[in-house]
C-alpha cells in the first residue's frame, strides 16, 4: 500500500535519508510532476515530456462510467498516465520527468535536492536495448528496400553479373544501412534496463468484460451482484481473460464493491487504467447519456 507524505519546504527534495540503505548501493527511480524539467545529482533523466489530457481515450463509453484523470504526451507510443493517486496530482502542460540513478551509502547521508532547468528540444524518452535494436532493424530495413532499386538500374544497363553487383552496389548499399542503424541506436540512447514481462494480455480482455454486461439484462433475481456477474462471466466463456481479484494488477482484472444504491463495478482496462462502471440496483448497467 503507498504511503502519501506531503511536507512544507523552501525547495524541492527527495527524503532519500528515510529510505536510503547503511550498507549497499541503490537504484532509484524517480518520478517528478512540475513545471520545468527536473534534475538531481548522480541522477540521468529517462523520459521528460510535456503532459496534456488524452481526450482520444475511450472505454465502455456505453456505460455511464467514471474514471481518473488521464493525462499523455504528444508521442504517439506514449503510454497514457491514469493511476489512482497519480494522476490526480497532475495537470495540463505539466512536466513529467523520470530520473534514475545508482547512488551509494555515501550519496544516501544527505536528501537528494532537486533542480529545475529548461525543457530539452526534443522530449526524452527511455527506449531500452531491445526496443533500441527493433527501431534500428527497421530503419536499416528501410534504407535497403529504398535504395536497392537504384542499385538495380545500373546493373540491368550494363549487363552486370551478380557477383559485379555484389561489389559494387550491394555492398555500399549495406554499408549505408548499417550506418543508418548505429546512427538510430546512438540517437535513442538506449538504456540498460530490464523490459516489461514478455506475456502478452490479450486485447479482448476488455471486450470480454463488455460481452458480460450486454447478458446482465434479466436483473439479479436470487443472487446477489457479485454472484450473478461471475456466474455471466462463466456463461460467456470469459473467465480465461478476466478474474475477480482485490488488487487490480491484469488488464481484465476486476472487484465489485457496494454502494448505498448499487455497486460500483472496477475494471483494469488494456492500457492499466482503472474504469468503474456503476450498477443500479436492480443489477443493471446504467447507459451512458446521448452526451
Amino acid at each position: 500500500h503507498p504511503l502519501r507524505v506531503s511536507f512544507p519546504t523552501s525547495q524541492a527534495i527527495y527524503p532519500i535519508r528515510l529510505t536510503g540503505s547503511d550498507g549497499a548501493p541503490i537504484q532509484l527511480d524517480l518520478f517528478v510532476i512540475s513545471e520545468q524539467r527536473a534534475a538531481g545529482v548522480g541522477m540521468k533523466a529517462w523520459v521528460c515530456e510535456r503532459m496534456h489530457s488524452y481526450r482520444e481515450y475511450r472505454s465502455f463509453e456505453k456505460y455511464a462510467h467514471s474514471h481518473p484523470p488521464i493525462y499523455k504526451a504528444q508521442g504517439l507510443l506514449s503510454p497514457p498516465v491514469g493511476l489512482n493517486g497519480i494522476s490526480d496530482l497532475m495537470w495540463p502542460n505539466c512536466t513529467l520527468t523520470r530520473l534514475h540513478g545508482r547512488l551509494s551509502p555515501s550519496d544516501m547521508q544527505s536528501d537528494l535536492t532537486l533542480s529545475w532547468q529548461p525543457l530539452p528540444k526534443r522530449p526524452i524518452r527511455l527506449h531500452n536495448r531491445e526496443s533500441a535494436l527493433t527501431l534500428s532493424g527497421i530503419v536499416f530495413a528501410a534504407i535497403v528496400i529504398l535504395v536497392f532499386p537504384f542499385s538495380v538500374n545500373p546493373a540491368v544497363k550494363h549487363n552486370w553479373s551478380w557477383t559485379t553487383l555484389a561489389r559494387k552496389r550491394l555492398s555500399v548499399v549495406f554499408l549505408l544501412a548499417i550506418f543508418g542503424g548505429a546512427f538510430c541506436y546512438a540517437w535513442l540512447d538506449a538504456t540498460p534496463v530490464r523490459a516489461q514481462s514478455s506475456a502478452f494480455y490479450p486485447m479482448f480482455a476488455t471486450s470480454a468484460h463488455e460481452d458480460v454486461l450486454k447478458k446482465l439484462s434479466d436483473g439479479l433475481g436470487d443472487e446477489s451482484f457479485i454472484e450473478t456477474y461471475q456466474r455471466t462471466v462463466e456463461v460467456t466463456n470469459a473467465q480465461d481473460d478476466v478474474r475477480m481479484v482485490a488488487e487490480l494488477e491484469k488488464p481484465g482484472d476486476y472487484k465489485i464493491n457496494a454502494t448505498s444504491n448499487g455497486w460500483d463495478l472496477a475494471i483494469l482496462d488494456i492500457n492499466y487504467i482503472t474504469t468503474t462502471i456503476h450498477i443500479s440496483s436492480s443489477g443493471l448497467p446504467e447507459l451512458a447519456s446521448a452526451e
